[in-house]
């Protein structure tokens, strides 16, 4: 087996090939995201097999729907330190990358089918692919450009635009097939999603041969693979299992969170030297923790509250507006036209000046689209065009619009008055939180007599939960890269993604608030539900925001030994063994 230092590097080509696998992997994911839960919904009230195979038991329709989705969600973040441990020690992240994709292609493809039979085990498949997939391909960009930092955060900036690309796309087109076509040709859609990658990726896939884990670069051992084959199906099977039966999934959220406090209680002990930084990463990760939870309501009840309360396309029976706007000739002609114009401006862009000009191109056609797109987007959620888990895509939008903004803003602060600190950025995080659930909370006081709001609300409210996201949920792992050494990261890493798992968890329980009995249609006796619940978030996210920020001296002080985590220049001896702090790809 060639070495990578045999092999002739192309970076370029090898990050397009890890770029559109990304790009269609998030297609797939985000496009059943978006209409899992109302699928589920649907499912749940109107077939029998399903409703007997999830144990309904004449229960809310709605309640069981969210507990089911946040039990998948949960598991597909456990999952992901499987894939990460296989990709670095057993099959090699390109190999864990392709089967993962693959394994998410199938389980993709199992949704499809209109059966109750394979529906749980559908579920169960994608988590374990997800597992597989998800850090992998990160890996290998950060592989790219080793001795080249500038080059290589330019890299990801582009790179996480397919993250962003194929979510926007996806979770506007799935719910037009699902409207139109039905639930299961939309889950096929995901299924397509995930052969083009895997397509592209096998005509690209010399390019990406440079680069990749220890195991990569050794033969492949058949044992193993089909050892890893096997484990995943063993998974699969048991998180259908899990998913299917609440008091089960309560019982292994318990165990992730005795788990994720006996790492912290075990390094606490023996690790002295770092109990402080350990404790204050132990109250951060409690924070992010408390942020998953209001960023789980994007999928479960603020979609549902889009259903039942927000003037949507399904109400008028109007087409809707991202449908209209891709599907007209006027407009497609504009965005040709346009994609000069912003050409113009990435060839002159700093960032991205030195990129070769047909990825300028495609980079100017990518911002042409997305400009047309955000028009239909925001101009269709006031005027009632856009269906109810279209509104998810709200979260995208605002996280491409606003990510250069804040870069730019932090930068700025960075090179005049200093960064803020890690606790600052996590209480100021859980506050716009607190503000985004107080607007969802005050268009109630804005509907009419039938109980319906604008859209405008949601518009307003998702941009701001999308600052939290932009100032907490990137900041996640950077915690644990830089508050301890290399050789505790691991654990830590274990710890983080438990914690996740968890918050997703409890965030559907908390959507469960807000479920509408199956008995009530009427827009006007469901808005109080979801008002209700939204004031509660905002008031919880407030006291937790007044209650981080309280702690900031004292975080500060635990993790002093790091100039860059306080914010003030503090610079004391780094303690004896630890590494320097690095910067998270």
């Amino acid at each position: 087996m060639q070495q990578p230092d045999q092999l002739q590097a192309q970076p370029k080509k090898a990050f397009a090939a890890l770029f559109f696998i990304e790009m269609w992997e998030r297609f797939g994911y985000y496009g059943m995201q978006a209409i899992m839960v109302l699928f589920l919904v649907d499912a749940l009230t109107n077939n029998a097999d399903i409703a007997r195979a999830a144990g309904l038991d004449g229960g809310n329709p709605e309640a069981r729907a969210v507990l089911i989705w946040g039990a998948m969600v949960s598991m597909v973040y456990a999952l992901t330190m499987v894939g990460g441990f296989i990709g670095d020690k057993v099959l090699g992240a390109r190999r864990t990358m392709t089967l993962g994709a693959i394994t998410l292609m199938i389980g993709y493809a199992l949704l499809a089918i209109p059966s109750a039979a394979t529906l749980f085990f559908a579920m169960g498949v994608i988590s374990i692919g997800n597992g597989l997939f998800k850090v992998n391909p990160n890996n290998l960009v950060s592989r790219l450009y080793p001795n080249d930092p500038s080059k290589l955060d330019s890299t990801f900036t582009i790179y996480y635009m397919s993250i962003n690309i194929g979510s926007l796309i996806s979770i506007a087109a799935t719910p037009i097939v699902a409207y139109n076509l039905g639930w299961h040709v939309a889950f096929g859609v995901s299924a397509i999603g995930l052969a083009l990658g895997l397509l592209n990726y096998l005509f690209m896939r010399k390019a990406v041969q440079p680069y990749g884990s220890a195991p990569d670069f050794e033969k492949l051992h058949w044992g193993k693979l089909i050892a890893v084959i096997v484990g995943s199906l063993i998974i699969a099977a048991i998180v259908s299992y899990v998913i299917r039966y609440n008091d089960v999934t309560r019982g292994v959220i318990i165990a992730f969170a005795i788990v994720a406090l006996g790492i912290f209680a075990y390094l606490m002990k023996t690790e002295p030297q770092y109990r402080g930084r350990l404790a204050a990463c132990l109250v951060l990760l409690a924070i992010v923790i408390v942020f998953f939870i209001y960023y789980q309501q994007m999928s479960t009840s603020l979609t549902l509250f889009a259903k039942h309360n927000v003037y949507n396309a399904q109400m008028t029976g109007a087409q809707d507006a991202l449908s209209t706007l891709f599907g007209s000739w006027w407009s497609i002609l504009a965005i040709v036209l346009a994609s000069p114009i912003a050409t113009f401006f990435v060839h002159r862009s700093n960032t991205m000046g030195k990129l070769s000009m047909p990825i300028k191109y495609l980079v100017g056609l990518a911002i042409a689209v997305f400009a047309f797109f955000a028009f239909a987007l925001v101009t269709g959620s006031a005027s009632g065009g856009l269906l109810p888990a279209q509104f998810q895509d709200l979260n995208p939008f605002w996280i491409v619009i606003l990510s250069p903004i804040m870069a730019a803003y932090y930068t700025h602060r960075a090179n005049t008055k200093g960064d803020f600190s890690m606790p600052t950025k996590y209480a100021a995080g859980l506050f716009v939180s607190s503000l985004a659930f107080f607007i969802f909370a005050a268009s109630g006081l804005a509907a009419g007599a039938d109980g319906i709001v604008s859209g405008w609300w949601l518009v307003a409210g998702y941009g701001l939960q999308s600052i939290a996201e932009l100032i907490i949920s990137a900041l996640g792992l950077s915690m644990i890269v830089k508050l301890v050494p290399e050789r505790l990261r691991g654990l830590l890493l274990g710890a983080f993604f438990l914690a996740t798992a968890i918050s997703q968890y409890l965030g559907s329980v908390v959507a469960t608030i807000a479920s509408v009995p199956e008995h009530v249609t009427d827009p006007s006796q469901s808005i109080s539900l979801f008002t209700g619940l939204f004031t509660k978030l905002g008031i919880a996210a407030l006291i937790a925001a007044i209650i981080a920020a309280l702690l900031v001296p004292w975080l500060k002080r635990l993790i002093g030994e790091d100039p860059s985590l306080r914010g003030d220049g503090f610079k004391p001896e780094t303690p004896e063994g630890d590494v320097a702090v690095g910067r998270e790809v």
